[in-house]
């Protein structure tokens, strides 16, 4: 099953390898989740990681710790000592107490009290503790705002090292019980023809195996933009609309391909393509208008740089989807395997018109 699973992205070109991302390195196959660090502020909106953290734990039967940080009094002083010590308690109480309330007797859950600034304690925790994937509301105790994440959410998608589950407070399962259970239908999972966003597929059958869910393997073909001193002629707009008709035909065998492979692992899966203009906001109207209500992407897509936290577009699907949304990204010195053999290290690449990075 393994083997299988490794195979699952490896949609080949006949005939040999097709070209790596641009430092030519294979996409790593992502490690095991073992570790599950579950982010709470004591907040009703912050507990809606719960359910999503527990749907994970089980799948994965991973170990999870609650982390609660506490945030230091602006000033010291006799009263304020007493206040702090009150809120610690208080604090330790909540963990210990939550912990109980959703954890099980085989797999009980570790909690941590720090105190600090909570992003940072947090990528600190996360740094020192070999945590795997870190679940996260977007928003928490300051309630909801204008802004798509909060600042302690915004700074975990771009800082520390590994996976990141991020849970909308717009959240479309409508969970407001923390003790809710999670069921996920349809798992959406953006694919641009590269190793990186292939690299993600064990990961979702994974999940979809044990939530009886369906996988929507969804690619966006973007409109390709010719330039020129004025308005395009005849002869632009007809190849224009040669090359968006090759890359569909493209995307829709590499889609077909896909499918294939994971529903010889016995899972329901179909394929969709997005045809307009803009692939970002294409993917959230595509992966709304089909009720997804899971998305795992890779961190990375086709331009994969490595030096930058995610990409635009997982960036962007993190701060407007309405759905919770698993970001998965390496840890740096974890042990990986390689997608592939060293024998056939390639994946079809869709045409660079096709998409850009995720």
């Amino acid at each position: 099953m393994q083997d299988q699973l490794e195979d699952v992205g490896a949609a080949r070109r006949p005939g040999g390898a097709a070209k790596m991302g641009p430092d030519a390195r294979p996409a790593p196959l992502p490690g095991p989740i073992e570790h599950i660090l579950i982010c709470l502020d004591s907040s009703r909106l912050g507990e809606k990681v719960l359910p999503h953290a527990r749907a994970v734990l089980e799948c994965y039967g991973a170990r999870g710790t609650l982390l609660h940080v506490l945030e230091q009094p602006d000033r010291a002083g006799p009263a304020d000592l007493v206040d702090w010590q009150v809120q610690r308690a208080e604090a330790e109480s909540y963990l210990t107490s939550t912990a109980a309330a959703h954890g099980e007797s085989g797999n009980p859950l570790a909690t941590e009290l720090v105190q600090g600034n909570a992003a940072e304690q947090i990528c600190r925790w996360i740094d020192t503790h070999d945590v795997d994937l870190t679940v996260v509301c977007s928003h928490g105790a300051g309630g909801g705002s204008e802004w798509a994440l909060a600042s302690t959410a915004r700074k975990l998608v771009d800082g520390p090292s590994g996976s990141l589950f991020v849970i909308p407070v717009m959240d479309e399962q409508g969970v407001s019980d923390a003790s809710a259970e999670v069921r996920y239908r349809t798992i959406a999972v953006p694919l641009d023809g590269s190793q990186w966003a292939e690299s993600v597929l064990p990961l979702v059958v994974r999940v979809a195996e044990r939530h009886g869910a369906e996988i929507l393997l969804i690619h966006a073909v973007p409109e390709p933009e010719l330039i020129g001193p004025g308005p395009l002629s005849e002869e632009d707009l007809e190849l224009a609309d040669r090359l968006i008709r090759r890359n569909e035909h493209v995307a829709g065998e590499y889609l077909f391909r896909t499918a294939n492979r994971i529903r010889g692992l016995g899972c329901a899966v179909r394929t969709t393509l997005a045809r307009e203009r803009g692939v970002r906001d294409e993917l959230v109207r595509a992966i709304e208008h089909e009720h997804a209500d899971l998305i795992v992407m890779s961190a990375h897509g086709q331009s994969a740089h490595p030096g930058r936290p995610c990409g635009n577009v997982a960036a962007y699907l993190i701060a407007n989807s309405r759905v919770p949304v698993l970001l998965v990204r390496d840890r740096p010195g974890a042990v990986r395997q390689s997608l592939h053999s060293a024998r056939d290290t390639g994946s079809l690449r869709l045409p660079v018109q096709a998409s850009r990075e995720p």
